[in-house]
């Protein structure tokens, strides 16, 4: 759900991954309190099916729903600079939105 503008929030939760869907959510026990959470990427993973298809992971790297972010290594010997792709999940839920092949969904009742 989208905030209107002018909206008042007890608690602004930046980032909808893991850990912020997480904090968000032991927020939300206290039914007095209004909690928006930012996201910069897709609001419902579910309707992209790059994320919901868990053998379209690879193609997720560097897209629209990756930060693409790279990790450096170094390799000696003279000096060798590589790239690696660092693929961190721009959408609610956040990297583990990207699933590869280590998707699982859990039982109604766990959750």
């Amino acid at each position: 759900m989208a905030a209107t503008d002018g909206a008042h929030f007890d608690f602004i939760v930046v980032g909808g991954g893991t850990a912020g869907n997480t904090v968000a959510g032991r927020l939300a026990e206290n039914l007095s309190v209004t909690i928006l959470v930012v996201e910069a990427g897709v609001g419902n993973p579910d309707e992209v099916d790059l994320i919901s298809i868990p053998s379209n992971a690879m193609d997720l790297r560097n897209s629209k729903h990756d930060w693409a972010y790279k990790t450096t290594f170094v390799k000696r010997d003279d000096y060798e600079r590589i790239d690696k792709p660092n693929t961190r999940g721009k959408a609610l839920g956040g990297s583990s939105s990207l699933n590869y092949f280590t998707w699982a969904p859990g039982c109604k009742s766990t959750f």
